[in-house]
């Protein structure tokens, strides 16, 4: 068995998460955390995080296919690519479940008439509120027009291309350029080809 040791600054939050992830899915690996100025306490939320009691149902790996473009989420490593047969390149143990909270978005939404929020600020919520009940991947114009060898749309046409073919697709807030559908790739490029 290999020892890691995961250091941050405080060792309140980032590396407790890392220490917590490895042990709990890397069988092969001992993981320790410390920090170079250790603050003495475990964050609040990071104490919620690891005692939630869905947590190792929302943990699991995301598996991309640099070929074609598929996004494969799921609790254990995916090889190939069900579409080209390439080598998928996975990343995780990470949390793939819904990384936004819907309710409570909009009770911050609700706040802002009450504080002085700058407009980025109220976009992103806006933008979060959209993503909220999501696929957990997303997709970027450039990378989709790359694959298509051609130009990227504008976010709000591949929106609604998206939207008037029955899927879901809202714009990320992670990414500019970014989006979120539960269209895979190939249904995809049918779509913006026309």
């Amino acid at each position: 068995m290999k020892n890691v040791l995961v250091m941050c600054t405080g060792n309140s939050c980032r590396s407790i998460i890392a220490e917590a992830l490895i042990n709990a899915k890397l069988k092969h690996i001992q993981a320790y955390s410390c920090g170079v100025s250790p603050s003495g306490f475990v964050n609040e939320n990071v104490k919620k995080i690891l005692t939630k009691k869905d947590q190792d149902d929302n943990l699991g790996y995301i598996s991309h296919c640099f070929h074609c473009g598929n996004r494969v989420v799921g609790k254990e490593i995916t090889e190939n690519c069900i579409i080209c047969k390439n080598k998928l390149h996975s990343a995780g143990p990470l949390w793939i479940g819904q990384l936004f909270d819907k309710k409570f978005i909009i009770s911050m939404m609700e706040e802002i008439p009450k504080f002085v929020v700058d407009s980025k600020c109220e976009k992103i919520l806006e933008k979060c509120e959209l993503e909220a009940e999501m696929p957990i991947t997303y997709y970027t114009l450039d990378d989709i027009a790359s694959k298509m060898k051609r130009s990227p749309l504008k976010i709000k046409n591949v929106i609604k291309k998206l939207q008037d073919a029955g899927f879901i697709a809202s714009p990320t807030s992670l990414n500019p350029t970014g989006f979120r559908t539960d269209c895979d790739i190939d249904n995809m490029k049918k779509i913006f080809e026309n």
